[in-house]
């Protein structure tokens, strides 16, 4: 599980629950709007890549990057050229 970057430094920490049949859950912090934005990143071990852990490793360090530094898109104003004035002939 990886906690958005803007969200840090929330700690998220890992439980097994055993009272609850053994399921996975999270503890994360609370900040001041009560929200956070997360990536949660699974493997599957017969799959065509990324197969063990340290072949898994890289590849989610590189999904955290991208998810931490998405694409930034700013839209610009409409230049246009001043045409010169027609005259009659």
């Amino acid at each position: 599980m990886v906690l958005g970057g803007e969200f840090l430094p929330l700690i998220a920490v890992y439980r097994r629950v055993a009272a609850f049949e053994g399921n996975h859950t999270f503890r994360i912090g609370v900040n001041a709007t009560r929200t956070f934005e997360y990536m949660i990143a699974g493997a599957w071990s017969e799959g065509a890549v990324n197969t063990t852990p340290d072949s898994f490793l890289p590849y989610v360090r590189s999904a955290v990057l991208e998810y931490n530094n998405p694409p930034a898109v700013e839209c610009g104003s409409v230049e246009r050229k001043e045409q010169p004035a027609k005259t009659d002939r």
